[in-house]
């Protein structure tokens, strides 16, 4: 008699991605119901569904290919009355609503409890359509609904975007009554660096029954601001018309308020206040037809020691402040470049040549003529300027930065060579010694490709909790002929130059593959965003992935972000589609230029990677050491991992550690290796 209580004559679809929990579920249920089919994804499901039409569905909801959630949907338009049991370890307020609004029969939290499945199959096959099974979804929902809630902002509004429905905590957040708020124009305010078509966009979005995801901004009654990550989604009645819309949202005003101060640190002089070499760098991609003038003070470094570091930083202060005097108009911007150098940025437009000689002239005159005085002393300054044009190209929205920079350098040592105060860029400058080097350097780099001396390095990460290494960075050398070593600085610019670039990345990511093949470490592998939107390396790793699966999973894609994330829906689908291997995604040298929170938000990130501006002197700068703990506090909310490049030294270690870094990565704990 006990045997048959222990069996159900049912047949099961079971639709899990973990190997592990679904070979342990399979063998629980083996002899405790009438058939069971299994499946990895929610595609195989489907397909099972069609063939064997299951009784009762059981199934995971994040998974690769296409998730539990997208599988019900489909399974629901054939049988919108199959019952369905959902096992998931996550909360997210969105995904609790999409599940209710479909249906789903039951839940059963992660990790499985397999005597409260059974209990949740017996319950299906017993007493799916009765009464008290009614009442108990009743009660189920009405235990989300409160958990809802309570942890989040939410509201209903009709199709008209009259407000219907408001809880308690936006109630509180708005300094409203809800007779304030009932029955008013719902208010859906974007933020501020949206697009100015948002409000449009997210009522187009749910009136196509759809889902609306972003970042809105409101004010409470008190005149304060605050800022809410939103999910606006509709809800439909029996017949799939739209009945009402539900938005769920959570404050993320911190989050909001943190990420403009780190902005501003991150481009803004610490010294002059003035913006800084990142931001220039975004600025001259922004731009029409730049121009681009760098100035630097002749010998600073020994002017700098002569009269100390204070007489030093007010003679930059100073000279900055003479700089941003001669300005003419908001189209010349003043930078602070890194040690002796300013820059000033012009987008020409209908400038006269004359006229921007005069400016030029001008900054001449101030710099070398006129001497500076501090305290008793008078300092005089001599500088040389290279100023560069960058052609109008329409539709060119990428490199900019690269030539332009290049050619601004050229101009400023030939006029340093010759002695002259300013120095425009032609195309003459181009010298026969350049050619030659890159000529030398594109032939060892063919080379070595061919001869298989493109090898990785591999430097420890170490694990700050576990006090041990788990993981290596894979880091490209050129070997010569003769054994010697070359750094990346010397060949990897030029292989992009000569088109080699990519030849590179796929044998970085083969070599690092084979050579963790057999190790149960993780690693981790540099790819730029070329490397992503490169339709021929984009295959190759994805075929890489799948014959090796295994090694996949200890696989991390690590982006340098400081290059910026310009074709971020192209991003984004690269990383899904690695991601659905199970590899990983760190964001490397975050913190040293086009720091976007909110591209952070969106990628599905694993590991952020403090950049070694941050931590090489967190130990005595108090500046970097606030900004590094933002970004460990943003990641833990996020539940993303950081890394701390470049430690060096016990008291880094000590520092990065004490703020909350969860990995150490730097000499301190290893040089990159050629083995391990």
């Amino acid at each position: 008699m006990e045997g048959e209580k222990n069996f159900l004559k049912v047949r099961i679809l079971y639709v899990e991605d973990e190997a592990i929990t679904r070979l342990s579920i399979t063998q629980f249920l083996a002899d405790k119901v009438e058939q069971i089919y299994t499946a990895e994804n929610g595609a195989i499901g489907l397909e099972l569904y069609k063939k064997y039409q299951p009784d009762v569905i059981l199934t995971d909801i994040r998974m690769p290919v296409m998730s539990g959630l997208e599988m019900i949907q489909a399974i629901r338009q054939d049988n919108p009355d199959i019952p369905v049991i959902v096992a998931t370890a996550y909360s997210d307020s969105s995904l609790l609503a999409e599940l209710i609004n479909l249906d789903t029969t039951q839940f059963v939290s992660k990790p499985i409890v397999q005597e409260r499945l059974f209990q949740a199959l017996e319950k299906c096959v017993r007493s799916c359509f009765m009464e008290d099974e009614l009442r108990s979804m009743a009660v189920l929902l009405k235990e989300y609904k409160n958990a809802i809630d309570s942890s989040s902002i939410v509201l209903k509004f009709d199709k008209k975007g009259a407000v219907i429905y408001v809880n308690n905590a936006y109630c509180r957040l708005a300094s409203l009554e809800k007779e304030e708020i009932l029955n008013k124009p719902v208010s859906m305010v974007p933020y501020p660096e949206s697009p100015e078509n948002t409000e449009k966009q997210i009522w187009d979005t749910i009136l196509s029954k759809n889902i609306w995801k972003g970042i809105l901004k409101d004010y409470s009654k008190k005149g304060v601001g605050y800022f809410l990550s939103t999910t606006v989604l509709p809800i439909l009645d029996g017949n799939g018309k739209i009945e009402e819309f539900i938005s769920i949202g959570y404050e993320v005003t911190e989050l909001i308020e943190k990420e403009k101060e780190l902005v501003r640190q991150l481009y803004y002089d610490r010294t002059t206040d003035l913006p800084n070499r990142s931001k220039l760098l975004k600025d001259v991609e922004e731009a029409f037809s730049p121009v681009l003038m760098i100035i630097n003070i002749d010998s600073f470094q020994e002017v700098n020691d002569f009269y100390g570091n204070e007489i030093g930083d007010f003679l930059m202060n100073e000279m900055g402040k003479r700089l941003v005097s001669l300005l003419p108009s908001e189209d010349y911007r003043l930078y602070k470049m890194p040690t002796d150098e300013y820059a000033i940025l012009l987008d020409k437009k209908d400038i006269p040549n004359k006229q921007l000689e005069v400016f030029i002239r001008s900054i001449v005159e101030e710099i070398n003529e006129k001497p500076y005085f501090y305290k008793d002393q008078s300092v005089n300054l001599t500088s040389a300027i290279g100023i560069a044009f960058e052609k109008e190209e329409e539709g060119v929205t990428q490199g900019k930065w690269r030539n332009l920079a290049l050619k601004a350098d050229m101009a400023l040592k030939k006029a340093k060579r010759t002695r002259k105060h300013y120095i425009i860029y032609d195309d003459s400058m181009q010298i026969k010694e350049e050619y030659a080097n890159n000529i030398n350097w594109t032939r060892k780099l063919k080379d070595a490709i061919k001869n298989g001396r493109i090898v990785p390095f591999f430097q420890p990460i170490y694990n700050n909790h576990t006090n041990c290494v788990e993981k290596y960075e894979c880091l490209v050398r050129m070997l010569d002929k003769d054994g010697k070593v070359n750094a990346p600085l010397l060949f990897l610019e030029m292989s992009k130059k000569s088109k080699l670039y990519h030849h590179i990345t796929k044998i970085m990511i083969e070599k690092s593959f084979e050579a963790f093949q057999s190790k149960d470490y993780e690693f981790s592998i540099n790819l730029s965003v070329d490397d992503m939107l490169d339709e021929d390396t984009n295959s190759f790793i994805v075929s890489l992935l799948k014959k090796n699966q295994k090694t996949a999973k200890r696989a991390v894609f690590e982006i340098l972000e400081s290059e910026g994330i310009e074709n971020y829906e192209q991003v984004k689908s690269f990383i899904e589609n690695i991601k659905s291997f199970q590899a990983k995604i760190a964001i490397d040298d975050f913190g040293s230029g086009y720091s976007n929170f909110s591209h952070i938000l969106g990628l599905s990130v694993d590991y952020l990677k403090i950049d070694a501006s941050l931590t090489k002197n967190i130990h005595q700068d108090k500046n970097t050491q606030i900004v590094a703990e933002t970004i460990v506090d943003f990641s833990k909310r996020l539940g993303i991992k950081t890394i701390a490049e470049f430690v060096h030294s016990q008291e880094v270690f000590e520092k990065v550690k004490n703020i909350g870094v969860d990995y150490s990565q730097g000499y301190y704990f290893g040089k990159p290796e050629m083995v391990f």
